[in-house]
């Protein structure tokens, strides 16, 4: 299933990139997300943060009453604009479930624009696109979260 994510934020990509590979920030996220537990390690080049939440309502009759994912980026250095690329794979262990996204931070006249461009895939015959359907918005409401969070995080209202 094919998965677009489009985020604005009042800050030029150096200080962008600077908040999305910050391990307090991610940390907050991650809570903010309703981790239970969690694990973030990040460097200016690679973010890895391994959390369990609560399963959403519609995936826990297939997973349990709670949903563990390992998040990965990888990120290139910075073009002389400023703008980055990068990958964002998600998986969650044990399970036939893969998360990719090709990642773009720009400049843009506000600030910053980021955007994600993936697919989302569950390898599960006969229920994978049904699980997919269930999936997807979680996957879109946490990168809005994201996105609020990182808007209050630039405005220093961390």
């Amino acid at each position: 299933m094919k998965l677009t994510a489009h985020q604005t934020y009042p800050a030029p990509p150096s200080a962008v990139h600077t908040m999305l590979t910050d391990e307090t920030f991610l940390t907050q996220m991650a809570t903010e997300a309703g981790a239970v537990e969690q694990r973030v390690v990040a460097t200016a080049a690679r973010s890895a943060v391994e959390v369990s939440v609560p399963a959403p309502g519609g995936l826990a009759t297939f997973i349990g009453p709670h949903l563990s994912l390992m998040m990965d980026t990888n990120w290139a250095d910075a073009e002389p604009d400023g703008s980055r690329t990068g990958q964002l794979t998600i998986t969650i262990p044990g399970a036939p479930v893969t998360a990719g996204a090709a990642i773009r931070l720009s400049p843009a006249a506000s600030g910053s624009e980021l955007t994600y461009d993936g697919d989302l895939t569950v390898n599960v015959p006969l229920m994978g696109p049904s699980i997919e359907k269930k999936a997807a918005p979680e996957l879109l409401d946490a990168l809005a979260a994201q996105e609020r969070a990182g808007q209050r995080w630039l405005q220093g209202g961390s």
